[in-house]
């Protein structure tokens, strides 16, 4: 048994009758392609005539907007800015390398009662309390030889009686050195 002989055969035209067919989708084409055309053409027109109407109508709408005045912010506005600069001037501060100039200071033999460190002139103000002055004079030298402070100077000092034991209070001014 021999497989049936296939027939091929690429030459051959299409038949006669697809012609009208397809003639007849192009020209019912082309007449949706005019329509739309032409209705896009009037629908832009009338838009154009709506806008001109509108303008003629009210004629403040197409002038030049006039500028909003600005008016001096109240006090209560003037105090949040000032709350929110000083908010940010703490948020610049070195925390991390102005903490470790302070503990490398060794500052066991003292009592840190405050450090306020001031961003926008870069100062340090420390305030504690030893039990001698030099004590107190050791750790002014120990602090002056952090390489991330310079200035260091002592502000004042005060000996008092606390629970009968003598302690010197005193206040520390110091300048750090920006960030490279």
């Amino acid at each position: 048994m021999k497989p049936a002989a296939v027939g091929l055969d690429f030459r051959q035209r299409p038949g006669v009758a697809a012609r009208p067919f397809f003639a007849a989708v192009l020209v019912v084409s082309l007449l949706a392609a005019a329509w739309v055309g032409e209705r896009t053409w009037r629908e832009a027109n009338d838009l154009a005539d709506a806008r001109s109407r509108l303008e003629r109508s009210n004629p403040r709408s197409t002038g030049p907007k006039p500028r909003a005045e600005r008016s001096a912010p109240d006090a209560d506005t003037l105090a949040a800015i000032k709350r929110a600069a000083a908010v940010a001037d703490q948020l610049e501060v070195p925390w991390d390398e102005l903490f470790a100039a302070l503990e490398a200071a060794d500052a066991r033999p003292l009592g840190l009662l405050g450090v306020a460190p001031n961003a926008r002139d870069r100062s340090l103000r420390v305030n504690g309390e030893a039990r001698t002055t030099a004590e107190l004079l050791g750790y002014v030298e120990r602090l002056a030889a952090q390489p991330a402070l310079t200035q260091v100077h002592l502000v004042g000092y005060n000996t008092a009686l606390r629970d009968g034991i003598p302690v010197v209070a005193f206040s520390l001014a110091a300048s750090w050195r920006p960030r490279p």
